[in-house]
């Protein structure tokens, strides 16, 4: 019973999120994550459509695949593909 509340919060973790990064000229700029598998670019643009209301510019978006590798003594034990998704974006007045 108490793998369950565990399992439920590593989920949470890896939720997308939205960060405030700035106020610049053109109004206030925000970081949308949507890291590993589950997530899609198409959510990071969903956040921002709900952050700025439906007014918002893409600045800058990217999408990285990598691979970390862990070693248990000299022999490797497992890879992990991790996939990182970032869209910025400010909301437009």
């Amino acid at each position: 019973m108490l793998v369950l509340p565990f399992a439920l919060c590593a989920c949470r973790l890896n939720a997308p999120t939205v960060d405030f990064l700035y106020s610049g000229a053109g109004g206030a700029v925000y970081e949308a994550k949507c890291n590993g598998y589950r997530h899609t670019m198409g959510e990071c643009y969903q956040l921002a459509n709900q952050t700025c209301f439906g007014k918002f510019e893409v600045l800058n978006k990217s999408e990285k695949t990598f691979s970390d590798t862990f070693f248990d003594g000299d022999a490797v034990s497992d890879v992990a593909t991790k996939i990182k998704r970032n869209l910025i974006f400010y909301c437009k007045n």
